[in-house]
């Protein structure tokens, strides 16, 4: 869009589900998938007389999110109500926070090709969310499921930052890594509305001025969802821009089949909302034992562990990406490596990421340290690292280390050994191995011999098969030239 001197602002409003057994205001199961209507009390469905009661474990979990995000958690919060007409919502009105929030000024650091950009949040609020419209079950008229009402909710507000769709995108993958894996308030399962955004979206030119928007796209499901309808929406606008017009605030949905959006209705402002002080409800108020207990054995931020790894550890951000996706996979490689230096701590991921993490997730484990302890892997790797051990023999090795329960140092070695797994680098045994392969394709020896050198390759195959991998690649490949130079060979 730089021809028409725009450029994209983005903004996100995201809800996320907590965690908790029960809803936020009373006693009702917190689960998906029940019969409609059949999770409700007079509570839920806003009857007189029914007054909220706070779930404490939902606010341990909003505060632990909120440090997580490294937000300043207030001490003293308000719920207010937001008042607003939809079929879903009994009461006419949100229980929700605004003006006095849980927490402010968070930030989150996005991955990007420059190593990474720090967004601001805005502020962090504790709500209830509303029921469900059901419009796809009868053909004139809609249901009403209200088992939602009442969910425990954190809403998370960036500040208008993000530049691309692709950007909005990375910034949801990253915060769902952050509160599922490693703050752990919340299984953010997207497909059951436990991590939902509305976005933001504005064209504006070199000077900041506004030329297009703020258009809101609501009730985003998913992070392709979310990148494909912001860039659909950009696109429209900036059309609208081209032609010589100026699109206001307006609500819009995406059509997901159609992969266009739609308009809603004119955006809401604040006034629209008559907020106004819960009544049933006193300030709540966050002491420093409720802080410690919300941050007990919150792990460091996914942004510092992959820093961590490859200024200390020497992996590339790759690498370090995949590696930190989970604060306990994380703590198992640098409990393997120590103080092993930069090279043991690449092979030890090139184990880590290879086969471990696909043998931990075909059994179901929670970690790869279930599978092998930290002391046996740092074993392996550093054979790995010194030759003795090639890749297939390394591969085979751990098939074998994975029968066995908490194997040792001292089990590898002995398995290494009675396996006779360690790389052949002996003359003698590597130019029995050439040779018996050398004799089984007599036809290729001479087509090497006539100049096609990349035959090479597929005797070094070969060899590798007559060895059972054991054969030491740069030892074998030195004598493999020299044996198919020689009239002998």
């Amino acid at each position: 869009m730089s021809d028409l001197g725009t450029g994209t602002v983005i903004g996100l409003e995201v809800h996320v589900r907590l965690a908790t057994v029960t809803k936020l205001f009373c006693g009702c199961p917190a689960v998906f998938g029940a019969s409609p209507n059949s999770r409700v009390c007079p509570m839920c469905l806003g009857l007189p007389g029914a007054l909220p009661t706070l779930n404490g474990d939902a606010v341990r979990l909003a505060v632990r999110a909120a440090l997580a995000l490294g937000y300043r958690v207030e001490r003293t919060s308000e719920f207010v109500r937001k008042q607003y007409f939809y079929p879903d919502l009994p009461k006419g009105y949100q229980i929700t926070q605004y003006a006095h929030p849980l927490a402010r000024q968070g930030s989150l650091r996005v991955p990007d090709a420059a190593g990474g950009r720090r967004v601001p949040l805005r502020r962090l609020q504790l709500e209830e969310d509303a029921g469900k419209s059901v419009h796809d079950q009868l053909e004139s008229s809609s249901l009403l499921d209200f088992n939602r009402c009442g969910l425990p909710l954190i809403e998370i507000v960036t500040e208008p930052v993000l530049r691309s769709p692709s950007e909005a995108r990375a910034f949801l993958v990253r915060l769902r890594q952050v509160l599922e894996r490693y703050a752990r308030v919340s299984d953010c399962r997207m497909e059951e509305g436990e991590l939902r955004a509305d976005a933001n979206i504005s064209l504006v030119d070199s000077g900041g001025v506004t030329r297009a928007g703020r258009v809101e796209v609501k009730n985003l499901n998913s992070f392709a969802h979310v990148e494909r309808a912001l860039a659909v929406e950009e696109r429209r606008l900036a059309a609208r821009v081209a032609e010589g017009h100026a699109p206001g605030a307006e609500t819009r949905l995406y059509d997901a089949e159609a992969r266009k959006t739609r308009a809603l209705r004119g955006k809401e402002e604040v006034l629209d909302y008559r907020y106004m002080p819960e009544p049933d409800l006193p300030p709540l108020r966050i002491d420093e034992a409720s802080l410690r207990a919300a941050a007990d054995g919150l792990p460091p931020a996914p942004a510092e562990v992959e820093r961590r790894l490859i200024e200390h550890h020497g992996l590339s951000p790759q690498e370090a990406a995949r590696i930190a996706n989970t604060p306990g996979r994380a703590a198992y490689l640098e409990a393997t490596v120590a103080d092993g230096g930069l090279p043991l701590a690449r092979t030890a991921s090139g184990l880590v990421l290879g086969q471990l993490a696909a043998e931990r997730k075909r059994r179901g484990l929670e970690s790869e340290a279930d599978l092998l302890p930290p002391a046996a892997l740092r074993r392996l790797a550093q054979l790995r690292l010194d030759g003795r051990l090639s890749a297939r023999t390394a591969a085979r090795a751990l098939e074998l280390l994975f029968r066995l329960r908490e194997p040792s140092p001292s089990d590898v070695d002995e398995l290494v050994a009675s396996r006779q797994l360690t790389q052949v680098a002996e003359p003698a045994e590597l130019e029995r191995w050439i040779r018996q392969a050398l004799a089984a394709h007599p036809g290729e020896v001479e087509r090497y011999r006539a100049g096609e050198e990349r035959l090479l390759g597929y005797f070094m195959g070969e060899v590798m098969r007559a060895s059972s991998g054991r054969a030491d690649p740069r030892a074998a490949t030195l004598l493999l030239r020299a044996l198919l130079r020689s009239a002998e060979g």
